[in-house]
């Protein structure tokens, strides 16, 4: 019932061309934009309505698409992998430093910085927050991050990040899926900001 559930303000920019934005609130204010953001999609979809999307919005559908039933969420039917009896301390990184990380369980924070990168592969975060400083460069291809228990992402503005889920129709465990969070420890933010050179492909 959130006002505002899927919101874009300032001077954001998104490009969903070809997919679906979509928001589950009931809200009159389910989806809201302001500011001078721009959005592209193939539609906005929401359970409730939608507040000011002229001028905001270039979609491809005819009309907006609003007091419609909820969208299923992708992940309901799917388990997350058991979390292994031993797991890893994530290594040490420094702003001098260039670190390649392998697939794995790890129960230690991620403080990112320097050049940080992941080889493909499923990453366990167990308990373990995941956090890029400023001015890092982080980036790793077919990977796909599952957070357990109270684990965070908190990616800091001026990082540069390009990260990329296993293509569909690949044959990985989790094609698709970039970060996968926990329902397990109740409510938790997460935070992705970056450089406008930023990337992230996959499902969140």
């Amino acid at each position: 019932t959130a006002d505002g559930a899927l919101n874009m303000g300032g001077s954001s920019l998104a490009n969903f061309s070809g997919c679906l934005a979509a928001s589950n609130s009931t809200s009159s204010s389910s989806i809201a934009f302001s500011g001078s953001s721009q959005l592209t999609a193939g539609c906005l979809y929401s359970a409730g309505y939608v507040l000011d999307a002229a001028g905001h919005t270039t979609l491809e559908c005819s009309n907006l698409m609003t007091g419609r039933r909820e969208v299923a969420l992708p992940l309901a039917n799917m388990t997350q992998p058991l979390t292994p009896a031993r797991c890893n301390n994530a290594p040490n990184f420094n702003p001098n430093s260039t670190v390649t990380v392998s697939p794995g369980c790890y129960s230690s924070n991620f403080n990112m910085k320097g050049i940080v990168h992941f080889q493909p592969g499923v990453y366990i975060l167990n308990s373990a927050n995941f956090t890029a400083n400023a001015q890092a460069i982080i980036t790793g291809t077919d990977v796909t991050f599952i957070l357990k228990g109270d684990s965070t992402v908190d990616f800091n503005g001026g990082a540069n990040i390009q990260l990329k889920a296993p293509e569909e129709g690949s044959g990985a465990a989790y094609e698709g899926i970039l970060f996968w969070g926990s329902t397990a420890a109740g409510t938790r933010i997460h935070k992705i900001n970056g450089s406008a050179g930023s990337i992230f492909q996959g499902l969140m």
